[in-house]
């Protein structure tokens, strides 16, 4: 028995070793996709942040495309695609940008084929079972990143010693009305930001190749180091997000001149001239800011400006007599900081020096954009507050009831409902009796029932699309900021106070957030246009009460070719949201406007032409010129024509326009969209309300500070009646357009003050 027990054991082995190496060349063949989500150790949570996969091939070519499918605990999904192709034998990485919830359930990352088959995948979760990875640290809504890209400087312990010493200082009261929100000092603002920040120290070769992946990013620090490793289509996108609103840290204590690469376009950078790394005197600044007397010299990077970049909103700080060690300013619309020493070589060892060292560098950065009373700096969530005016929380949601239009479904739809409910309610009881009874089939009464459902449940989907009362609607709003030429200025485009803004790309001069209401009075799709700009779309995170069969947004990515300046955007695959539902949207980015502003001084005031509004009424507007505000009336305009506006200086108030309704008196008579909704109208709404929501509030600490150098001046115009500025297809809809307008304008002085 033995002899043959082991006969049968050396049988088997050589079997079982061949097995063995079979699945081991099986796993060795196997296509895989996985994925870094967010930066370094930390994910924005309801914010677009970076996710790159990692897709590697083995025997054979990979054509096809990545599916991402996140689902958070409130219902809230979505999909987003990106093309990819892989090389056999090799590995390919596919940056994508995704608005991951902040409640993340689960994340399903599908690597299909052209034709939709499934090659792999992988499934990441908060709380994962044996088959799913775990998904990394989701921060808060509330929680901002300072990331460091040089391995010179730690952002954790940055961050980690500014929360520390900014608890004591947070705001304590709920703010309840627009003044008090803006009345909070720069103190009180830059604390707020310090107590929620969270700091990555990021590889360099993960830089995002996206601007919009930057949502959530305070600021980012940056030197010659981090220009030597990085991705050039990355050091771009960088740029394009400091240009929309971003802040940027430099440090510019090295020698050489590739600290210049990381200054974007929109920066005066021939009028700021930096020194050769010497020893000059400690700035007195630094006693007051370290608690402490330091006497030794240091070595860094004197930094001098010239009168072009003053013009331009820049400024010097930490003056010493061999020059000045930080200088920061306007770069498009946001904000860059350049540091001519490194704070932690100051302080001597002294962490609470360094901290407050580095709390100086960033107070410029941080401003504009927190978020006071603990909103959340996004708009891609929303709490549960109650009767009070929580500016980021409530104002989306007041602006997409404004703009929302849903025809009433009418009574025939109801006629229909009630007879299709009779009709079967008569077939299954006494026709379904006479009628079988007659042919001697009561046996199979249980068929004749389901043929009655079947046709009652075809009659009751197809009759509403027949039926339907009204058209579908979307309404739309736009919020833009944008840097226009003055073309009433000598030489136009040549002039110098137009130099800085005629660099740029039409396609950064204007950055926009809309608000779209589609409300479905069929079940026809409706389509988005691809745009070419590097538009980001979303869907409003805030609707409550969230039904998990609403089909998820989807949305593709695709990086358009051509240059390192080839933007990548997200458009929207065709909605089918279903009769008489209504979807919310956000969309973001920079846009082209083809305003043209002529602004010029004249004896009573101001003349202002504007080209390329296309719009049939100005609601509101004014003129900003220092600290006065010159209103424009509300008007009719004649579309596809020049306005002309003559405005006094006798007319000019201290006060810019101001709330004209309550937001807060509720209306429960329009529940379509939400439980609780206003009656506003948009007309009547703040403009500088809807300016404190994120995007156009990051953008306000540039422009308040070139219209302190007196050289420029805003034009704020809301107008409505315009054509839809995205591209749709769809049956039967009726649109509605409205913009506001904040036009950053060139002048070469003010005659009322010069």
């Amino acid at each position: 028995m033995n002899l043959i027990l082991c006969i049968l054991l050396l049988l088997l082995t050589p079997i079982a070793a061949s097995a063995q190496q079979d699945r081991v060349d099986q796993e060795d063949n196997e296509v895989t996709v996985l994925a870094d989500f967010g930066f370094a150790d930390s994910v924005p949570g309801a914010r677009f942040g970076p996710v790159r996969v990692h897709v590697r091939a083995q025997d054979e070519n990979i054509s096809g495309r990545i599916e991402l499918d996140y689902i958070g605990r409130d219902g809230y999904t979505g999909r987003v695609i990106a093309p990819v192709d892989v090389a056999a034998g090799s590995e390919t990485t596919v940056s994508m940008v995704v608005p991951i919830p902040a409640l993340l359930e689960e994340v399903f990352l599908t690597l299909r084929s052209q034709r939709g088959a499934r090659i792999a995948e992988a499934e990441y979760a908060t709380l994962p079972s044996s088959t799913q990875i775990q998904f990394p640290t989701i921060l808060a809504p509330s929680q901002e990143l300072l990331l460091s890209y040089t391995p010179r400087v730690s952002a954790a312990d940055i961050a980690e010693s500014l929360v520390q010493g900014s608890i004591g200082y947070l705001p304590t009261t709920r703010m309840r009305s627009t003044r008090q929100l803006l009345e909070l000092t720069p103190e009180q603002a830059t604390q707020f930001v310090f107590s929620n920040l969270i700091g990555e120290s990021v590889l360099v070769d993960t830089l995002p190749l996206s601007h919009r992946a930057y949502e959530g990013v305070v600021a980012i620090i940056a030197d010659s180091t981090t220009v030597l490793e990085a991705d050039p289509r990355a050091i771009v996108a960088m740029h394009r997000w400091v240009i929309g609103g971003g802040r940027l840290i430099v440090l510019a204590d090295m020698p050489g001149d590739q600290w210049r690469r990381l200054i974007p376009p929109a920066v005066p950078i021939e009028a700021i001239t930096l020194g050769a790394q010497q020893e000059i005197d400690v700035p007195v600044e630094f006693e007051g800011l370290t608690g402490k007397s330091v006497r030794e010299p240091l070595i860094c990077r004197p930094i001098w400006l010239t009168l072009a970049a003053e013009d331009a909103g820049w400024s010097t700080r930490w003056q010493s007599t061999g020059g000045n060690l930080l200088a920061e300013g306007p770069a498009g619309f946001g904000w860059v900081t350049l540091v001519g020493v490194r704070p932690g070589v100051v302080s001597g060892g002294s962490q609470t020096g360094e901290t407050r060292l580095w709390a100086d560098v960033l107070t410029g950065a941080s401003r504009g954009v927190y978020m006071p009373d603990h909103s959340h700096r996004t708009l891609l969530t929303r709490g549960n507050s109650w009767g009070e005016l929580r500016v980021v929380e409530d104002v989306p949601v007041l602006v997409f009831d404004a703009i929302g239009s849903a025809p009433p479904i009418g009574s025939a739809a109801i006629a229909l409902v009630a007879f299709v409910t009779v009709s079967l309610a008569i077939a299954l009881g006494p026709v379904d009796f006479v009628l079988l009874k007659l042919v001697r089939l009561r046996h199979m009464a249980w068929l004749s029932a389901l043929v009655w459902i079947v046709l009652a449940s075809v009659i009751g989907f197809l009759a509403p699309n027949k039926m339907r009362s009204g058209a579908s609607t979307l309404g739309r709003h736009t919020l833009i900021d944008t840097l226009a030429v003055n073309t009433a200025l000598p030489g136009a485009e040549s002039n110098p106070q137009n130099a800085s803004v005629a660099e740029l790309p039409d396609v950064l001069c204007s950055w926009s957030l809309s608000f779209s209401n589609y409300f479905a009075g069929s079940n026809d799709p409706i389509r988005f246009s691809p745009t070419q700009n590097g538009l980001y779309w979303s869907e409003y995170q805030g609707v409550q009460g969230r039904s998990a069969i609403v089909r998820p947004l989807v949305t593709v990515q695709n990086p358009n070719s051509g240059s390192l300046d080839a933007t990548r955007s997200s458009t929207p695959a065709p909605i089918r949201p279903g009769i008489w539902t209504t979807r919310v949207f956000l969309d973001s980015g920079p846009v082209v406007t083809d305003l043209g502003i002529a602004l010029e001084p004249i004896d009573e005031g101001w003349s202002l032409s504007v080209d390329g509004l296309n719009a049939e009424r100005l609601v509101a507007g004014q003129l900003r010129v220092g600290d006065r505000f010159i209103p424009i009336r509300a008007r009719d305009l004649k579309p596809e024509s020049t306005q002309r506006f003559r405005l006094s200086e006798t007319s000019a108030t201290s006060e810019p326009i101001g709330l004209y309704d309550d937001p807060l008196n509720w209306d429960t008579d329009r529940r379509y969209l939400h439980n609780m909704y206003s009656n506003v109208r948009l007309e009547t709404m703040s403009q500088s309300l809807l300016q404190l929501l994120p995007g156009p509030s990051e953008r306000s600490h540039s422009i308040e500070q070139m219209l302190a150098t007196g050289r420029y001046a805003i034009v704020e115009l809301f107008v409505a009646g315009q054509p839809l500025n995205v591209t749709i297809e769809a049956n039967d809809i009726e649109p509605s357009q409205s913009t506001m307008y904040r036009i950053l304008v060139p002048i070469e002085g003010d005659p009322s003050r010069d």
